[in-house]
């Protein structure tokens, strides 16, 4: 039980923060590129969405497909390209789904797309190792979907 709790709460260290992204092969550049990538397709769903009122629950999903796919088109006029499909593609789905879409505050639910990615993609923030451990996964869910960089 300590241990889980310390898995969860307690911060790591700048050295094993270190050590996991060198034994990871965590790029800096390819990490600030999927930033860049979530903010992107985070700012669209923001923007485009019309609200729980004008938008049925069978149709978010559709919603957040077309905000996926246009962040894709805008990535691949820059010569990077994404799977359009596959398990980064069901992450961001099951994540947005449950933290915006369904949360009856969108103001709330704005505020935790946001900071999710800011905190999880900023080096300099302490984290648990819970955390590092959950960017990773990311990360690497990122680096099997790039196509073409």
């Amino acid at each position: 039980m300590i241990n889980l709790l310390r898995y969860v709460k307690e911060p790591v260290g700048s050295l094993v923060v270190d050590k996991i992204y060198e034994s990871n092969n965590i790029e800096t550049q390819l990490s600030d590129l999927f930033y860049d990538f979530t903010a992107s397709l985070t700012t669209l769903i923001q923007t485009t969405y019309m609200g729980d009122q004008s938008t049925p629950k069978e149709y978010r999903p559709k919603h957040f497909q077309w905000c996926w796919w246009k962040t894709i088109e805008c990535f691949k006029i820059e010569n990077i390209e994404f799977e359009s499909n596959g398990d980064l593609y069901e992450y961001f789905l099951t994540f947005i789904m449950e933290e915006f879409y369904l949360n009856p505050n969108k103001e709330e639910g704005e505020i935790i797309l946001v900071k999710t990615w800011d905190y999880l993609f900023n080096r300099q923030v302490v984290k648990t190792r819970s955390e590092l451990d959950t960017f990773v996964e990311l990360y690497f869910l990122f680096k099997k979907s790039l196509k073409k960089v």
